[in-house]
């Protein structure tokens, strides 16, 4: 294994769409700029050794895949077994001769922080958001109970032993300062990289949208309560006073009767919205046909370290967005007004104040570029990928390999 080998530790498994999105596009990148990794992923599903294979042989050359997987049960089980297999994964890595590991969350950031006690590594903490507050946020840790505190101390003990953090967001680099065991210390250093978008695969498509064609909302990405499904269907019923043919274009894998039940109760027919679920390869053409991009997250200190990968999708496609504040950065990112417009709350007043601000946005040529434009300054990946190679070259001490 080559001194520009890095261990790279993915909490997600590798068929999970944010992989495909963020994880695979950053190592193909990074590939280009003559690093290899050692890619550890956590899988949620048993892979035999010919998909094993398969998958493979998918791969870009640059990198070499180890699946972790376990068919425990409980689940409490599976997971220690997944743990135990990435500080194996790890540990055989850095024998190889790797001296970074580049951990994609708290899970595998942990399991690095505890090899590191006892053998020289590099740690990168990819922080991907506050995993333990976001447990808290979800309801699956009761906040302030004792699992949630032993949580944050065992994040903030990662925090401390890393070499270098990454954040999504402005926002949370703050917050990490901000911590009380950063009071007499300095924090490690920190660059905020937010989701980047492959701006040649998210690309406007060539012809503007028939302006007598019905207006196409669209929604990109996971359909659970944290993304305010329910507020969503209730946007989208307000806008339909304003543009009556108006469609709602869902890409996502959410269970189908989950989300009719709830278009239901909010009053949209079947036949004001369509489902689908479709590969990572096909999602750029539908986000292309989309009018509006809708990004609705529940607030809470927990997306104070988040960044919707589908923000940037959404302006890379130039679609203008409607977001709510108090998510990452996203105050910053929207707040020219040419690209979208951002809710105060979600009564129907802040709504409705929303789409007739977006009726100036939506269908227009200017629209378009400012958005392509935003997501090029913004989200581009090369230039995060760019990013992440000079933290490597900083951890390792020698010139970026060519």
């Amino acid at each position: 294994m080559s001194a520009t080998c890095i261990v790279y530790v993915s909490y997600n498994g590798i068929d999970e769409p944010l992989v495909a999105s963020q994880v695979l596009a950053y190592l193909r990148e990074l590939g280009n700029q003559g690093y290899r990794f050692r890619l550890l992923t956590f899988e949620r599903r048993a892979w035999t050794p010919g998909q094993v294979a398969e998958r493979r042989a998918q791969l870009p050359e640059n990198i070499e895949w180890t699946p972790l997987t376990s068919g425990l049960r409980p689940r409490a089980l599976r997971d220690l077994s997944l743990f135990v297999q990435c500080i194996t994964g790890i540990r055989r890595a850095l024998d190889d001769g790797a001296q970074i590991v580049h951990a994609r969350s708290f899970v595998p950031a942990l399991a690095a922080r505890l090899l590191k006690a006892r053998r020289p590594l590099r740690l990168l903490f990819d922080i991907r958001g506050f995993w333990i507050d976001e447990k808290a946020y979800k309801r699956t840790l009761r906040e302030d109970g004792p699992a949630h505190r032993l949580g944050n101390a065992l994040e903030g003990w990662a925090y401390r032993g890393s070499d270098h953090i990454v954040c999504l967001s402005e926002a949370a680099r703050r917050e990490i300062t901000a911590l009380p065991m950063f009071a007499n210390d300095a924090p490690p250093p920190m660059t905020t990289i937010p989701t980047c978008v492959d701006l040649a695969h998210f690309s406007p498509s060539r012809a503007m949208p028939d302006s007598h064609a019905p207006l196409t909302v669209g929604y990109l990405g996971s359909f659970g309560d944290t993304y305010l499904p329910h507020q969503i269907f209730r946007f989208f019923s307000l806008l339909r006073d304003h543009f009556h043919d108006a469609r709602l274009h869902i890409l996502s894998r959410a269970n189908p009767a989950d989300v009719a039940r709830i278009a239901q109760a909010e009053n949209v027919p079947d036949s004001q919205y369509t489902l689908q679920a479709l590969p990572f390869e096909q999602v750029a053409k539908e986000v292309c046909r989309f009018d509006l991009g809708i990004s609705f997250v529940r607030p809470g200190r927990a997306m104070k370290a988040s960044c919707p990968t589908k923000l940037g999708e959404y302006l890379a496609c130039g679609v203008p967005v409607v977001a709510n504040r108090g998510i990452g950065d996203i105050e910053t990112w929207l707040a020219d007004g040419c690209t979208g417009c951002l809710l105060d709350d979600f009564s129907e007043g802040a709504m409705v104040r929303a789409i007739t601000a977006m009726e100036t946005l939506v269908r227009s040529e200017q629209t378009r570029r400012d958005c392509r434009q935003t997501a090029v300054g913004l989200f581009a990946l090369a230039d995060g990928a760019t990013r992440y190679a000079g933290i490597y070259h900083q951890l390792l001490g020698t010139e970026p390999p060519r």
